[in-house]
């Protein structure tokens, strides 16, 4: 070994010369600078794949989702971006008076994050790279169910839905009043809640040109949203949030394809939720950012399916000896009355109507109903026999006015309360069947192309709506009922008193509604209903001899209100006119009916 080192020494002793000539020449110079270079770039070509790793990690959100966007956000966006997690800017402007928080006093307090997620390195797209939501409040689908055109492969978009995107889909459905859903202008690629149209925006709003908050949907379901200046600094003090880097800052348009960015230094990043609780949180932040955004507290919780109204709703008002609901008067909503007789003939009626239809409830074809909606359920009849006929389907009616159904209901009904003149609060794609029965007198006029629209939209793909209506515009089968008598009068003036309201000729309009909602296999029919035992038929004969009874209370109830209220009608007046037609649909050789109509339609 030492011969060994003493040849190695003199070889190189001997040719110091030598290299020292190697090392002075270009070319040498030239090998050594590209050694360094490929040292340097052996070293930093790793990060920098792992970099841009990163940033299409996130998904597309922002700027391009390809190498142009990769160089923006990590290389020219941070030379204009702001510190993150500092609350001096809030903090000023609640001492300038902007005071107001939507969150409640303790609630950074109350809901404080045990510690932060690690965020990207990148401004933008802003995402989560570490604590997704977990299998907790993860409800997962195909694929196929999200958005074409976003998934690019399973490796990187997870595959399903979570919770959090549940709730944030039915808060927007919920509050329809206030919001609506539109792609995201900040986040092409991100489902947004914008302020509803005939809203005026808040500055906040304006600014973002009505965008409100939205979802990370197809990565970490993170949210970006923005906040009264209160509650930025709870939601950054209770670890929930932070600043977006370019919150208070306008961007150059280059940078964004042309756009001008310039967000409010309230717009924040908030934190994908770990469990249910934690999502519950989330969900109040989004509220608190409506309410701001919006300039209004109506609104309401995605937590139940439908909204229960509070104890205005069950107020009622005497009009000559019959019980009115007050809201629905004062509201202009709904004017039959509500007491015990009212009850009484919706039970009689609702005999005639399975006489009618051979005691079918439902008409379309579906065997085995999982879940059906009943709108305007009156007394209970229709929904309670469908909650029998079908033990394992769930059957939820609404009603506006509560108290005129049984106590004993079957176990799988659900019997609400709202107004089908405001948005369905139920989720896209829920219902096997809609009901619809007799709504004519309490659905607005302007209301029922949106209805039969927020029909289709709960309706499962395959799903059917089916709609009863009468046309209370009697007629008669041998054309002899003319202006001189009572039953036309009574027609005549009952519409006339409504005709800014209400649509009491919309039976005739339903397979239109449906077609132009774009519903498939449309069948509308009309059923002449006798007012009495004229017909010669004896099936129709039975069918008007039980109707009688319910004509005569009909016509009293359905136009007490509309003609001495509306049409200042004296009572002795209506008393005589309802006497008059009363003896007229009784009078056989006049032949009256009401035009039935039924039309159902199919969900695509």
């Amino acid at each position: 070994m030492t011969s060994l080192l003493e040849k190695a020494s003199t070889f190189f002793s001997s040719h110091t010369s030598q290299f020292r000539l190697l090392i002075q020449s270009n070319n040498t110079r030239v090998v050594i600078i590209s050694a360094l270079s490929a040292t340097v770039v052996a070293v930093t070509l790793p990060r920098i794949y792992r970099n841009y790793r990163t940033f299409i990690s996130y998904g597309p959100g922002g700027v391009p989702y390809n190498i142009v966007g990769w160089f923006a956000a990590s290389v020219i966006i941070p030379l204009v971006g702001r510190e993150m997690f500092s609350t001096g800017v809030y903090e000023e402007k609640i001492a300038a008076g902007e005071t107001t928080s939507y969150l409640g006093d303790e609630w950074n307090h109350l809901r404080k994050r045990d510690h932060r997620p690690q965020i990207g390195p990148h401004i933008v797209p802003q995402r989560q790279i570490t604590e997704f939501p977990s299998e907790e409040i993860k409800e997962f689908v195909s694929v196929t169910d999200i958005r074409k055109g976003i998934v690019q492969g399973s490796d990187t978009y997870l595959p399903g839905i979570k919770k959090l995107n549940q709730d944030f889909y039915a808060f927007a459905n919920r509050n329809q009043h206030l919001v609506g859903l539109a792609p995201s202008k900040l986040e092409l690629h991100a489902d947004a809640l914008f302020l509803a149209d005939g809203l005026v925006p808040t500055p906040a709003a304006q600014q973002l040109k009505g965008e409100i908050a939205h979802i990370h949907r197809f990565k970490d379901f993170s949210l970006h949203m923005t906040l009264a200046p209160a509650d930025c600094k709870k939601v950054i003090e209770a670890g929930w949030g932070q600043r977006h880097r370019l919150s208070g800052v306008q961007a150059p348009k280059a940078l964004f394809g042309g756009k001008v960015i310039s967000l409010p230094s309230e717009y924040v990043l908030i934190y994908a939720p770990r469990t249910e609780q934690e999502a519950a949180f989330v969900v109040e932040i989004i509220a608190a950012s409506v309410k701001y955004m919006t300039g209004s507290v109506e609104v309401r919780s995605p937590d139940s399916e439908t909204e229960a109204l509070d104890d205005v709703y069950l107020e009622t008002v005497a009009i000559q000896s019959r019980v009115f609901q007050r809201f629905s008067i004062d509201h202009q909503i709904f004017f039959e009355p509500v007491d015990g007789e009212e009850a009484e003939r919706l039970e009689l009626q609702h005999q005639i109507f399975n006489k009618v239809f051979d005691n079918r409830l439902i008409f379309p074809p579906i065997p085995r109903p999982q879940k059906i909606l009943d709108c305007g359920y009156g007394t209970g009849s229709w929904a309670i026999e469908a909650a029998e006929q079908h033990p394992k389907c769930k059957v939820i009616g609404l009603d506006i006015y509560p108290y005129m159904n049984p106590d004993d209901i079957p176990d799988n009904l659900c019997l609400q309360v709202d107004d089908l003149n405001r948005p369905f609060t139920f989720p896209p794609n829920h219902f096997d069947l809609v009901h619809s029965r007799l709504l004519a007198t309490g659905i607005n006029r302007d209301r029922w192309p949106s209805y039969i629209r927020d029909i289709k939209r709960v309706l499962k793909p395959g799903g059917w709506v089916q709609l009863v209506e009468i046309y209370f515009n009697v007629q008669s089968d041998n054309g002899s009922i003319t202006e001189q008598h009572a039953l036309r009068q009574w027609s005549t003036q009952l519409m006339g008193s409504l005709e800014e309201v209400k649509d009491l000729r919309v039976g005739t309009r339903l397979r239109n509604l449906l077609t132009a909602a774009g519903l498939t296999e449309v069948d509308a029919r009309m059923i002449p209903l006798p007012l009495s035992a004229w017909s010669n038929d004896p099936r129709m004969r039975d069918i008007g001899a039980t109707n009688r009874d319910n004509v005569k209370k009909l016509l009293p109830a359905l136009g007490l209100y509309p003609f001495t209220q509306r049409l200042r009608m004296p009572p002795q007046q209506f008393a005589e006119l309802i006497a008059r037609a009363q003896q007229e649909a009784d009078t056989h050789n006049l032949k009256a009916y009401f035009p039935l109509y039924v039309c159902i339609g199919r969900k695509p």
